[in-house]
């Protein structure tokens, strides 16, 4: 079964109550740019503990790892990232 993107803002809401998620690896659940947005406004919470993010096989494509970059930017804790096989150009 696939998370997606509303299961992805769930998921998102979760992370926020709890800050204790320090690994999330949701690989092959048909996450599009819309779900990175939501994850980027988690990344943004200082009290966000997520060390490794591991979104591959996704079709992220390069819009949506603009809307997570705008999260990334603002967080000192993510560690590691996996973006393998999300549609992304090289632009």
């Amino acid at each position: 079964m696939n998370v997606d993107d509303e299961g992805l803002r769930s998921i998102c809401t979760y992370i926020e109550k709890v800050n204790t998620i320090e690994y999330l690896d949701l690989m092959d659940n048909n996450i599009t740019p819309l779900g990175c947005e939501f994850l980027s406004r988690t990344l943004i919470n200082p009290n966000n503990k997520i060390v490794k993010l591991k979104l591959d096989n996704n079709p992220i494509t390069t819009k949506g790892i603009a809307e997570l970059s705008i999260g990334l930017r603002q967080n000192s804790v993510v560690e590691k990232l996996s973006f393998n096989y999300c549609q992304i150009d090289a632009k």
